[in-house]
């Protein structure tokens, strides 16, 4: 059961500590996403970036790997590679062929079973129309994240395709788009906020192993957390993060 956001209290003027309590849920001095309860994977903003030669890319240039900061779980390329946006530390998947992939074959995949939270911060080139953010490379059509439309957030978990309604998102702006899952009930969150859908019901283990950014659209971050969803406070604090990156 999620706490409820009752109360916030800043612990530093009372015992110096620097934590807050929020609902009854303590952020124990969370900067950033590694702090968070259960964190597996962690693709950064403007990190562990390379280019062809192993160098950071500078801005324009293709990028073929970008490193895992938890896990070992590196996203990498041969062709059909995303580009660094030095203005925004981004990369932009500019074309509809363009990818990341972790590793071919089964032994490589992120397995999401049970409870999770998978959060990205996307900036969308174009409207979106089944626009996949990630997806199983050799099993595309059952398992994947995307905005299926400007107004609809889309996922296939192994089977059965879900739809979530979210505020219209525009080409403007970056946005955080999260889902989460509690025992069957699937979520998701757009800046913070849930889906006035609510919980569509899944169980079924997750395939992950392809970013595909969408459509020319610039990706920031992507962080996955096993075993438990996100706190009330926890997903205000990540929320807060992301939106200042």
């Amino acid at each position: 059961m999620e706490q409820q956001d009752s109360q916030i209290i800043n612990l530093n003027s009372m015992l110096g500590l620097g934590n807050t309590i929020i609902g009854g849920s303590v952020l124990e001095g969370f900067t950033t996403p590694a702090d968070l309860p259960g964190i597996a994977h962690w693709w950064k903003h403007n990190t562990g970036l390379q280019k062809s030669g192993g160098a950071f890319p500078s801005d324009g240039e293709q990028v073929v790997l970008w490193e895992d900061q938890i896990g070992s779980e590196n996203f990498t390329g041969t062709s059909n590679l995303p580009a660094y946006v030095a203005a925004t530390g981004t990369l932009n998947f500019n074309g509809a062929s363009k990818i990341l992939t972790i590793a071919s074959g089964t032994s490589a995949d992120i397995t999401l079973d049970g409870d999770f939270a998978v959060y990205t911060r996307i900036k969308f080139g174009a409207t979106p129309s089944t626009s996949d953010i990630f997806f199983k490379d050799d099993d595309s059509a059952n398992n994947f994240f995307r905005a299926n439309s400007a107004t609809v957030m889309r996922a296939k978990i192994t089977s059965g395709a879900m739809n979530w309604t979210v505020p219209t998102m525009g080409t403007s702006s970056f946005y955080n788009i999260g889902i989460e899952r509690v025992g069957t009930d699937t979520r998701v969150y757009l800046d913070g906020t849930e889906s006035s859908t609510g919980a569509v019901s899944s169980s079924n283990d997750w395939l992950i192993d392809t970013l595909k950014g969408a459509n020319g659209d610039e990706l920031s971050s992507l962080i996955i957390v096993k075993g438990s969803a996100l706190s009330t406070a926890n997903r205000a604090a990540l929320e807060t993060y992301l939106a200042a990156l």
